[in-house]
C-alpha cells in the first residue's frame, strides 16, 4: 500500500493539521477566519500538492470520519448544553429566540424565491439554505449536523466557501446589531440615566435632590 494512502499516515496528517489549524486561529488574522475554515483551508492544499488524498480520490477513512466521527463530535458538544439556562433565561428571551428563528426562515424563503439560487447551485442551494438557516437559528453545530446529514462536506470547495461566506456575512450581522442599541439609546433615553442628569442639574442649581 503506498503511503499516500495509508490511513495511519493520513490520520497522523489531518490530526497535525488540526492542532496548527487550533493554534493558527489565536492569532490575529486566524481569529478573523475561525479554525474549521483553517483547517479546510490547510487540507486542501496537502491535498492539491498530493500529500493526502482528495475528496475525489476518497479513502474508507474519509468515509469513516465523516459516518462516524463527525457525528459524535457534534453529539459530544451537545452534552454541554445546559437546558436548566433556558428556565433562567425566563420566557422574554425565549419568546425572542422563537420569534427571531421564525423570521430568519421567512428570510431564507423569500431569499429563495427572490433569488433563485438553484439556478447556479442545483440541488446544493437546497442543502446551503438548510445550513446557513441551521446556523443562524443554533449556530455551528446546526450548520455541521445539516451538511453531514446531506454529505454537502464532501464538497470542499463549496463547502469551504459556504463557511466563509458564514463567517463574513455573520462579522458584518454582529457590527450591525452591536451598532443598533447605541443608535436606539441616542432616541429611546434609559429613564436611570435621565434620572441622574436631572439630579446633578438640580444639584448644580438649588442643591435640591431629584426624587422619583
Amino acid at each position: 500500500m503506498s503511503l499516500l494512502y495509508n490511513p495511519v499516515y493520513v490520520l497522523g496528517v489531518l490530526c497535525l493539521l488540526v492542532i496548527a489549524a487550533t493554534y493558527a486561529a489565536k492569532t490575529r488574522f486566524g481569529k478573523k477566519l475561525g479554525t474549521a475554515l483553517i483547517v479546510i483551508v490547510f487540507t486542501a492544499v496537502l491535498a492539491n500538492l498530493g500529500l493526502i488524498p482528495s475528496a475525489s480520490n476518497s479513502i474508507p477513512l474519509y468515509d469513516a470520519i465523516f459516518t462516524y466521527l463527525a457525528p459524535i463530535s457534534i453529539f459530544y458538544l451537545l452534552l454541554g448544553v445546559n437546558l436548566t439556562s433556558i428556565k433562567k433565561a425566563g420566557a422574554p428571551m425565549i419568546v425572542l429566540f422563537l420569534l427571531g428563528s421564525l423570521t430568519t426562515t421567512v428570510g431564507i424563503l423569500a431569499a429563495w424565491f427572490l433569488l433563485q439560487p438553484q439556478g447556479i447551485l442545483g440541488a446544493d442551494g437546497i442543502t446551503i439554505a438548510g445550513m446557513l438557516t441551521g446556523t443562524y437559528t443554533g449556530g455551528s453545530i446546526n450548520f455541521n449536523a445539516i451538511a453531514l446529514e446531506y454529505n454537502f462536506q464532501e464538497k470542499g470547495i463549496l463547502y469551504a466557501g459556504t463557511i466563509a461566506v458564514d463567517n463574513v456575512i455573520t462579522t458584518l450581522w454582529i457590527i450591525v446589531t452591536l451598532s443598533i442599541p447605541v443608535a436606539l439609546r441616542g432616541i429611546w433615553k434609559d429613564k436611570k440615566l435621565l434620572c441622574q442628569n436631572r439630579r446633578w442639574r438640580l444639584l448644580k442649581r438649588t442643591k435640591f435632590q431629584c426624587i422619583l
